[in-house]
């Protein structure tokens, strides 16, 4: 799937951003702190981070994993 908006840099662990589709893109939430289960349930997708991924500007393509 395409971004829909840009993702900065990822730290040093493997990371799933909560995230909803926009107009066909893939857009995380702001807010991914594991207590939010509000965000958990308005997501489409995980969109996967691998650690130490670069900064991903908005269109580039992600690996997600539908909900």
């Amino acid at each position: 799937g395409a971004l829909g908006a840009p993702l900065r840099q990822n730290g040093p662990r493997r990371d799933h951003l909560r995230a909803s589709f926009e107009d066909d893109a893939l857009v995380a939430f702001d807010r991914q702190d594991s207590s939010m289960l509000s965000v958990l349930a308005a997501s489409d997708a995980l969109v996967v981070r691998m650690p130490h991924a670069a900064a991903a500007p908005a269109g580039a393509e992600c690996d997600y994993i539908m909900l």
